[in-house]
C-alpha cells in the first residue's frame, strides 16, 4: 500500500531535522496558532504526526524567519492557504 503525501507523517524530531528549526520553535509556533494545526490538541506526551505540506509549512516558516522576516510575517507568508492549489492536498 503507497500512502498520499497527506497520508504519510513525519515525527516531530524529522521535521525538525529536515526544515532545520528546533524542536521549540516548533512547538512554541503551533502551542501559539502560527502553524496550521487541523488536528485536536491531544494533551502533552501525545505526539503529534505532521504531513508534507505541513513540513514544507514549517521549512518555510523557518527559512522566513533566518531571512529576518518577525514569526507573524512568516507564518502568514508560509500557510499553506497561501500555498498554490497544486501543493496542498
Amino acid at each position: 500500500m503507497t500512502l498520499t503525501r497527506t497520508e504519510q507523517r513525519f515525527t516531530a524530531e524529522e521535521v525538525c531535522d529536515l526544515a532545520n528549526v528546533t524542536y521549540r520553535q516548533l512547538d512554541h509556533w503551533t502551542r501559539t496558532g502560527h502553524l496550521t494545526d487541523p488536528r485536536p490538541v491531544l494533551g502533552s506526551g501525545i505526539p503529534r504526526g505532521y504531513t508534507l505540506p505541513e513540513l514544507i509549512e514549517v521549512a518555510n516558516m523557518g527559512a522566513l524567519i533566518r531571512a529576518g522576516f518577525r514569526v507573524e510575517a512568516a507564518a502568514k507568508l508560509a500557510s499553506q492557504d497561501r500555498r498554490p492549489h497544486w501543493e496542498t492536498a
